[in-house]
């Protein structure tokens, strides 16, 4: 993905991605920024109308309630107050030892709590 502006300042800037999981209203999706730029792919996934869970600055709602994945307004517990973005995996090279090196992290307990819901009650199937 890219976003072309007619600004001789531009930075390049480009995100490869794939939606991995749907659901009425929302979707898993991975995003492999190419390029390093600030907030890069809440920036991208936004343009798109595809805004990051709970990104307040680039149009996502500001926390996710129970209710709202379930479907019933009177639940207001709050499952996730914070952005729905986890890196799973980063990779470099060691400036040093000039070895590559990965690093891979599972998904954190607030946002497996979503993903469980979503599969539950948000289900395309």
């Amino acid at each position: 993905m890219a976003i072309r502006r007619h600004d001789p300042l531009a930075r390049h800037a480009q995100t490869l991605y794939r939606v991995i999981e749907r659901f009425r209203g929302f979707a898993l999706v991975s995003a492999h920024p190419k390029t390093g730029r600030t907030h890069q792919i809440r920036v991208h996934l936004a343009h798109i109308g595809c805004p990051v869970l709970c990104d307040r600055y680039y149009g996502g709602r500001a926390c996710l309630t129970r209710g709202e994945i379930r479907g019933q307004a009177a639940d207001e517990t709050v499952i996730l107050s914070r952005q729905a973005l986890h890196a799973w995996r980063i990779a470099f090279t060691h400036p040093g030892t000039n070895q590559r090196l990965e690093v891979e992290a599972p998904l954190p307990p607030d946002l497996m709590t979503v993903l469980e819901e979503l599969r539950q009650y948000r289900s395309l199937s």
